[in-house]
């Protein structure tokens, strides 16, 4: 471990503390990859000769499984809580087993639940009543999460406010290593640059295949730390791909910054193709962040770039982007007529994606103005998507030829 010796100190401290029966709660936040469960681990070479170490892990899934961090316990604990957990279905039973296990005197336990901004409501709940009686047991309660994870309205704001409100409490916020701890630590590592640029790649696209996106910026992010590597064209589509899954999570500011720069080395490339393109996803993003004028600018000048192109489907989804930006300023007769003219060369180009989504413009915009065809022209855009098997509203546009692989589905909200 390096530059963590402050925080260890404060771990060691709890568990001395816990011993003499002085339990508390330490949360350890920062973000992925920081060194959470590095520290935490770390910590087993300060235990005394009696003391143990448990951990259970929250997982970043859809449906958060019940009690799943206590349910990593069994095995390792007495069979009371084992079967409590199991259960799960009497929750005073939970609790009063989890009391009873941590009730061991003078043999402190360091209880770990990791990643609790993935909690399920039974874990946070289970957490709530810990941390309320954990001064008079011979235990710490570590709970490590990311920051950036929580949204305002996050379930777990009420346990960590009711944590802080105690005075047996301690807050570790982890700080990003100094550049000349992360050369020590890999200078011993075959990992070095070479395999993050040759593999960085690969990994952030399976990610976002994957669906996820999260992880597929992490990677993006890294690679983009050695953007030097790469020519011009890789480094614009790196940075555009970034940019998407940025634009995908909903973190649409720091998308925006990196598509700009897309957009840039994509104009010094001189392939209108490839500019277009990118124009059209700068429209989308700044829609997202709420800018609808740099919208409007980006999908004009995109609309403008690609007439020059004499590619016809990217013609037509930039076209269609206005469309879209017209009807959501409810300027109906302009939404219709860049729509109409979209459906036509997407017709032609044979993709049906692009004329499903020309049509939901057309047909919401005719619903604006009290047309009752509105309704035939929403109806035509949902056969057309179904028929296609376009469930995810869409493909993006195609990345060009020099870029490092093919551009992957993104979802609707990506449309």
């Amino acid at each position: 471990m390096l530059e963590r010796d402050a925080e260890l100190s404060v771990l060691a401290d709890a568990v001395r503390a816990a011993t003499g029966g002085d339990g508390s709660v330490v949360l350890v936040m920062g973000e992925a990859g920081i060194g959470k469960s590095s520290l935490v681990e770390a910590l087993r070479a300060h235990l005394p000769a009696e003391g143990r170490l448990l951990v259970g892990y929250c997982d970043d899934l859809a449906t958060p499984r019940t009690l799943r961090p206590f349910r990593d316990l069994v095995g390792s604990v007495g069979t009371e809580l084992g079967r409590a957990v199991t259960d799960g279905g009497d929750r005073d039973r939970v609790f009063a087993a989890l009391c009873a296990e941590l009730t061991w005197p003078e043999h402190p336990t360091v209880l770990v639940i990791e990643d609790i901004h993935w909690a399920d409501d039974a874990t946070i709940d289970a957490l709530r009543y810990l941390v309320r009686r954990i001064a008079d047991l011979p235990a710490v309660l570590i709970l490590t999460y990311r920051e950036d994870e929580l949204s305002r309205e996050h379930p777990i704001h009420g346990l960590l406010g009711q944590a802080s409100r105690t005075v047996q409490v301690r807050h570790l916020p982890l700080r990003r290593l100094s550049p000349a701890a992360v050369r020590q630590l890999c200078a011993g590592s075959p990992v070095d640059a070479d395999a993050i640029v040759r593999y960085g790649p690969a990994a952030a696209r399976d990610a976002a295949r994957a669906g996820a996106h999260r992880e597929a910026l992490a990677h993006f992010g890294l690679v983009l730390g050695h953007a030097e590597r790469f020519t011009a064209a890789e480094r614009a589509d790196l940075l555009e791909r970034y940019a998407i899954e940025c634009y995908t999570i909903g973190t649409a500011e720091k998308g925006i910054i990196a598509q700009r720069q897309a957009v840039e080395l994509n104009r010094s490339l001189g392939d209108p193709r490839v500019l277009g393109s990118s124009l059209r996803w700068l429209s989308r993003m700044h829609w997202w962040a709420g800018d609808r004028g740099a919208a409007e600018r980006a999908g004009r000048d995109a609309v403008d770039v690609l007439e020059r192109a004499g590619d016809t489907r990217l013609l037509a989804l930039a076209l269609s982007n206005r469309s879209q930006l017209y009807m959501l300023a409810h300027r109906a007769p302009e939404s219709i007529s860049h729509g109409e003219r979209a459906v036509a060369l997407a017709r032609e180009a044979g993709d049906p994606a692009i004329i499903s989504h020309a049509l939901t413009n057309i047909g919401a915009s005719q619903w604006f103005l009290g047309d009752p065809a509105g309704r035939d022209t929403m109806e035509e855009a949902l056969r057309v998507a179904l028929d296609a098997g376009e469930v995810e509203g869409g493909r993006p546009p195609p990345v060009p030829p020099s870029s490092v692989s093919s551009t992957p589905r993104i979802s609707s909200r990506s449309r």
